[in-house]
C-alpha cells in the first residue's frame, strides 16, 4: 500500500504540473534552457519532477513512521536547504554550481549532526580518544561524499528518464543489500523512493513532458548517499565498495567530466556536451538517425545505457559481502567504462559529424590523434 501511494502520489503531483504548465497562464517553464550547451531537448519543459519525488517520498515516510522510523525524516528535514537552493535554480532563480554543491555540503553537516551518521563504522557515540581525533576527518568525507554524490546524480540527468533508471538501478541494488543483511527500513525507503521515480517517469519517458530538475536530481542524490552510509555505518559486514558498484554510473561519469575539464583547462562546474550519454546520442543520430529524430534518439539512449549502468551495481550486490572482489570489480569496471568512452571519442573523430559536435570532439583532452585535428565536419 505505501508503494502505490508514493507511486500514485508522486504521478498526480507530476500529472498536476503538467497539466498546469499546458492549460494555464501559470509559466513553468525556462526558455534559456533551450540555448544551455548540454541541452539535448527543443521545447521549453518544466523542471519540476522532482517536487513530485520528494513531496510523495515524504507522505509515505510520514504514514509509515511507525514501520519505517524516524531516521528518513531527520534525513529529508537536514536536505531542506539543498531542496530549497536547487528549487530555485528550476524556478528561474540562478544559482550556480558552486551554491548548490555548498548547500548539498550544509545539508550533509546538518545530517551528521542530527543522526550522527559517518563514515566510521559505528553509530555509537564517539568516546575513545582515538575516534574523537579522528572525528573532524570522517565528518569531512562523509560531507565530501554526500555533496559528491548529489551532483554526480545531476550530472547524468541529460536524457529522458536517464537519472530516472539510474536512481531505480541505484535504489534498487542498495535495497536488496540492505535487506539481505536485515535492514529493513533502508529496504523499505529505497523502494519507496523507486516508486516516486516511476511515478515521475510517466511524464518524463520518452517524450520528456517534465524534467527532473536540480531539486529532483540533487535530493535523489542526497537520499541515496545518507542510505549508503547508514547501510555501511548499521552493517558492517556490507563491503562499502558494494555500494560504490551501486551508484557507479554517476561517480564515474562525475569523475571523468572533472579529468575532461581539467584537461581543458575549464572550471570543473563548466558545462560540456560530452557527457557518456551525449557522446552515445550523437553516435545514435550519427549511425542510424539525424537531428531531426533526436526526440528517439533521446529515449533510446537511456535504453541502450540502463543495462550497461546496471552491471556494476548487479555486481555490488553479488560480492557485499567480499571488499576484495567487490574492489576488483569497480576497477575493472572503471577500465571498462573509461576506456570505452575513449574509443568513443576517437571512433567519433573519424567519421563526418554534425557542425555543433566536430569542433567539441577535436579539442577533446582524451582525441591525441593529431591528424584528425585538420578534418572539419
Amino acid at each position: 500500500m505505501l508503494y502505490a501511494i508514493a507511486f500514485l502520489l508522486s504521478a498526480a503531483i507530476c500529472g498536476a504540473i503538467v497539466h498546469l504548465n499546458n492549460n494555464s497562464a501559470l509559466r513553468l517553464t525556462r526558455d534559456e534552457d533551450l540555448g544551455a550547451i548540454q541541452a539535448s531537448h527543443s521545447r521549453p519543459t518544466p523542471r519540476l519532477g522532482g517536487v513530485g519525488i520528494v513531496l510523495a517520498l515524504m507522505v509515505a515516510i510520514l504514514l509509515s513512521s511507525g514501520t519505517i522510523g524516524t531516521h528518513y525524516l531527520v534525513v529529508l528535514a537536514a536536505g531542506g536547504v539543498l531542496a530549497v537552493v536547487s528549487l530555485l535554480e528550476d524556478i528561474g532563480k540562478p544559482m550556480s554550481p558552486r551554491t548548490r554543491l555548498i548547500a548539498a555540503a550544509i545539508s550533509a553537516a546538518i545530517a551528521i549532526l542530527l543522526t550522527g551518521y559517518m563514515i566510521d563504522r559505528t553509530n555509537e557515540v564517539v568516546t575513545s580518544a582515538i575516534l574523537q581525533f579522528a572525528w573532524p576527518a570522517a565528518a569531512l568525507l562523509t560531507i565530501f561524499i554526500v555533496a559528491g554524490l548529489s551532483n554526480a546524480f545531476n550530472l547524468v540527468d541529460g536524457m529522458n528518464g536517464l537519472c530516472g533508471a539510474a536512481t531505480i538501478v541505484s535504489a534498487g541494488t542498495m535495497a536488496i543489500i540492505a535487506q539481505s543483511v536485515g535492514l529493513e527500513t533502508h529496504a523499505h525507503v529505497l523502494m519507496l523512493m523507486c516508486m516516486a521515480v516511476f511515478g515521475f517517469m510517466l511524464f518524463n519517458f520518452p517524450r520528456g513532458h517534465l524534467f527532473l530538475g536540480d531539486m529532483g536530481a540533487y535530493m535523489i542524490g542526497f537520499i541515496i548517499a545518507w542510505a549508503g552510509i547508514s547501510i555501511i555505518v548499521e552493517a558492517p559486514q556490507v563491503s562499502p565498495w558494494s555500494i560504490l558498484l551501486c551508484v557507479f554510473w554517476p561517480v564515474a561519469d562525475t569523475a571523468l567530466a572533472i579529468y575532461r575539464r581539467k584537461c581543458k583547462k575549464m572550471a570543473a562546474d563548466q558545462p560540456d556536451r560530452l557527457h557518456f550519454h551525449q557522446l552515445m546520442m550523437r553516435a545514435i543520430e550519427i549511425n542510424w538517425l539525424s537531428r531531426r529524430l533526436r526526440y528517439v534518439a533521446n529515449p533510446l539512449t537511456t535504453i541502450i545505457l540502463t543495462p550497461l549502468m546496471a552491471a556494476p551495481a548487479l555486481a555490488g550486490v553479488m560480492f557485499y559481502r567480499d571488499p576484495p572482489l567487490a574492489f576488483v570489480a569497480f576497477i575493472l569496471f572503471s577500465m571498462l567504462f573509461f576506456g570505452t568512452y575513449q574509443i568513443g571519442i576517437r571512433r567519433a573523430s573519424k567519421r563526418r559529424l554534425p557542425r555543433v559536435l566536430g569542433p567539441a570532439l577535436k579539442a577533446h583532452p582524451l582525441h591525441r590523434d593529431k591528424k584528425l585535428k585538420t578534418q572539419d565536419a
